[in-house]
This record gives C-alpha cells, structure tokens and sequence, in this order.
C-alpha cells in the first residue's frame, strides 16, 4: 500500500510539473508574422472582402474595425474564389455586364445560408465604435474578412490587424493545462498527507 502511494505521489508531482510547464509556455509572448491596414467606403446594399490568408493552429489573428454607421463583419473559413464560384454556379448569369454585380448584399446572404459552416465570426459593427475580432483556427483554413453595408447610404470603413505566430496554440495548451494540474494534486495529497503523518510520529517518537 506505501510503495502504490509512493508511485502515485510521484505520478501526481510529475504531472504538476507537466502542467505548469505547459502553462509556462502558453504565455511565451506571440511573434507578429504579418499586420495590415486600410479604409475606404463600402457602398449601400453591397459586401466586399478586406482581408485573405491561409492561417494554421499555431497562428491567431486579431482585426479592430470602425465604421461611420452599423455594418456587418464576418470571418469566414472560405476563400473569396469559393464564395465567387459558389455564386456563379447558382446563378450563372451573373456577373453579366456589370462586374459589381456580384458584391450584390442578396447573393451574400444567399451563400451565408447555404454554407454556414463557413462562418468563424458574425459580428455587428456599431456606428463609430471599434469592434474586435480575434480569431485562432482549430486547423489550416482559407480565412477572409468580409464587411457587408445593410444601409441604403454608403459606409465609411476602416480597420487594422495582425497575424500572430505562436509557439504552441496557446488556448489548448491552457485548457490541457487545467486539467491536468489538479488530478496531478488529487495523486499527491495522499502520499503528501502520509509523508506528513510519518514524519510526525516519527518526530514524537524523537
């Protein structure tokens, strides 16, 4: 019985060490890997896309964005081509003679509710308040920003980001963390408590 508590206190403050190294490395801080900016008006009834990338779980992305009246954000884990040629199959006659035709706020809701597995993030963007997102893919994803006006008015948009590089992805790590730390004490307070007797008794035995 001493030497399977013996075992399992050691078990338990290896485990611990695990878990705290894990934790530690959770917080090693992220290296910048690419940022970008921009602005520019986005016309009423209309979606544009302001951002692409192919993103990996040891990335994570964060994007601030501002409008001058309440638009609509989304991250999508979907290529602008895929969007473009999923519209083009159901309807086929556009873009026809006008280009624009396509960023057309319809055809995007069209493509939302068909493929909504896509959306990563939904957010509203509030008049003239800056709204974040912070995204970190669970595995390789096409990623692109699309901001859709609703309004009958054009917009005025602006926004800024950054794409992170971590050592290890960083929620995950955290999450093992936690589990794992407290059965590693659970393990260690009998062989603690034990330890603990023995050395009273022997101390009163002194």
């Amino acid at each position: 019985m001493k030497r399977w508590m013996i075992l399992l206190g050691r078990c338990g403050t290896t485990i611990i060490a695990i878990g705290l190294a894990l934790f530690l490395v959770s917080l090693i801080p992220q290296a910048t890997v690419r940022s970008f900016s921009g602005s520019g008006d986005l016309q009423a009834k209309t979606w544009r896309t302001y951002y692409q990338s192919v993103l990996t779980p040891q990335n994570s992305l964060n994007i601030k964005i501002k409008a001058n009246n309440t638009i609509r954000a989304y991250l999508l884990e979907v290529s602008f081509q895929t969007i473009y040629d999923w519209i083009n199959k159901i309807h086929p006659q556009i873009p026809g003679t006008d280009p624009l035709q396509i960023f057309n706020q319809t055809l995007l809701t069209e493509f939302l509710e068909a493929n909504p597995q896509t959306i990563a993030i939904e957010k509203e963007v509030v008049n003239n308040r800056e709204t974040m997102l912070e995204y970190m893919p669970t595995k390789i994803a096409n990623v692109t920003l699309i901001l859709c006006n609703p309004n009958v008015v054009r917009v005025q948009v602006n926004y800024e980001g950054s794409e992170f590089l971590n050592v290890a992805p960083k929620a995950k790590l955290q999450t093992v963390s936690e589990i794992i730390t407290p059965i590693g004490a659970i393990l260690t307070v009998p062989w603690i408590a034990r330890s603990f007797k023995e050395r009273k008794k022997h101390n009163f035995a002194n």
